[in-house]
């Protein structure tokens, strides 16, 4: 009898192990695109200010356009 317990609870612990891993990876990505685009977003809004306050950060605007705009062309 505890070896068909000890059987069961290693069937069912690697299973789990398994399962677990393989919600993992999907979680991973959706946070590193979340992070990706947070990143993505603060650039460009610091450009905006940039610019709002200097009045010459043309060139932080467009780099900052690029990079959104990359990333919504090729990560949808």
């Amino acid at each position: 009898m505890i070896t068909s317990i000890g059987a069961v609870v290693t069937v069912f612990v690697t299973f789990f192990t398994k399962v677990t891993k393989a919600a993992k990876a999907p979680v991973d990505r959706v946070h590193e695109r979340i992070d990706r685009l947070t990143r993505i977003t603060l650039r460009s809004l610091l450009a905006l200010m940039d610019n709002a306050i200097n009045g010459d950060n043309i060139d932080g605007l467009k780099e900052a356009r690029d990079k959104l705009q990359d990333y919504l062309i090729n990560e949808d």
